[in-house]
């Protein structure tokens, strides 16, 4: 116990010193600087303290924060469905949308099909469709940061380009989400209580759906009542456990049913605007908290998890690239987008690390440790190129129209 007191208090100092200044300085090489920005440091600070170095963070100590590492994965799912308003993602042409799952699709089938390839060799089993079908769901999303710094920066011409890979940017994660649930779901061989005998997994991932939608829909009516910010963020909190919690009990994906329940409040009518705000103010502490733990998950002795790692960097860069090829082909010649955007959508940072997480604790994998493993070697060293891949795509959009 004093072990697990010992570990929550150096998770909050560290949260709070990461809260109030960063640790990157403007003379250092954009990439570092980036590095440093996007919060990826705090995984190697985590390592430094589970149980291969310090051993504040080791594994008794990790299990007994498990609520910790719930309410960070329904943090997360649940901001990024309150920016899934309908009526915003309708305001841009609809190629938009189709160009987005042309490319998170083309990508998701690179990955699913080498790893899926992979994990038959190694095992023949039928089940290695699951962890398969995890590893090109993480594929899929891709992060907006790395770009948005990039254009804060330099200031580029506005062009249809960046438009789009921000756009897709900010919605491919609905897919990789949704098939991430999905493996979480097929892990189940018996249906839900009540359920017929049939197609189990397909009635875990119908009840996830309604799970979400039914806290959004709680959490819509919360915020129908006239109360401050504080009894509000006492509402966001309490939604936020028990939806994680419930998904992890069932051992669903608590990303995915907060996801759901942030996208049903955002398109209902109410205070959206107000509880998106009061989560977003706190945003900062909660993910540095999280990828401090995840670090202290993360085995990176294990030559096989580098070895996969190194598969998936491959694949998924071409996937990317191929995918961003055939998006940009497919819109109309009025957007004249550089056939470059895939370099642009490299960056996952904290994204693939909450689902490795979500994985991790769902068991959707049948060695959790060595999916880990892959999954933030491989974010270590993808946030370290994707900026110069960012940088090459804006400058190939110069010239480009909106």
């Amino acid at each position: 116990m004093f072990q697990t007191v010992t570990g929550a208090l150096v998770l909050l100092i560290a949260a709070l010193a990461g809260y109030r200044r960063s640790f990157a300085r403007p003379g250092w090489p954009q990439g570092i600087r980036f590095f440093f920005l996007t919060g990826t440091q705090f995984l190697l600070i985590g390592l430094a303290l589970g149980e291969h170095f310090l051993g504040l963070l080791d594994r008794p100590t990790i299990e007994r924060l498990g609520p910790v590492f719930s309410l960070g994965l329904g943090y997360f799912g649940l901001i990024f469905g309150l920016q899934l308003e309908f009526e915003k993602v309708l305001r841009f042409p609809l190629q938009f949308l189709s160009s987005m799952f042309i490319q998170a699709g083309i990508t998701f089938l690179f990955v699913f099909t080498l790893f899926f390839w992979l994990f038959h060799q190694l095992d023949g089993s039928p089940a290695v469709f699951i962890p398969a079908l995890a590893i090109g769901a993480v594929a899929c999303c891709s992060s907006p940061t790395i770009v948005a710094l990039l254009v804060r920066e330099t200031k580029p011409v506005k062009c249809a380009g960046i438009d789009l890979i921000r756009y897709i940017a900010g919605l491919d994660t609905i897919l990789g989400f949704t098939l991430f649930a999905a493996a979480a779901c097929l892990v189940h061989t018996s249906p839900p209580p009540l359920g017929p005998a049939c197609l189990p997994g397909l009635q875990w991932m119908v009840l996830s759906i309604a799970f979400g939608m039914g806290m959004g829909y709680l959490l819509h009516l919360l915020t129908q009542t006239h109360c401050g910010e504080n009894e509000l963020w006492v509402f966001i909190i309490g939604i936020i456990i028990f939806s994680g919690g419930v998904s992890l009990f069932f051992d669903l994906s608590p990303l995915f049913v907060t996801m759901v329940a942030g996208i049903t409040a955002a398109n209902l009518p109410g205070s959206k605007d107000r509880v998106f705000m009061a989560i977003f103010r706190q945003e900062k502490p909660f993910h540095i908290v999280f990828l401090i733990l995840a670090g202290a998950v993360w085995q990176p002795g294990l030559v096989s998890g580098l070895v996969l790692a190194g598969f998936y960097l491959f694949s998924r860069t071409a996937g990317k690239i191929c995918g961003g090829l055939v998006a940009a082909s497919w819109l109309p010649l009025r957007f004249q987008v550089s056939p470059l955007i895939g370099l642009g959508l490299l960056s996952q940072s904290g994204v693939a690390i909450a689902m490795a997480m979500d994985l991790y604790l769902s068991g959707s994998g049948s060695n959790p440790d060595l999916l880990v493993a892959m999954l933030i070697s491989a974010v270590l060293v993808n946030e370290l190129f994707s900026p110069a891949m960012a940088r090459r795509f804006l400058a190939g959009s110069r010239g480009e129209t909106a």
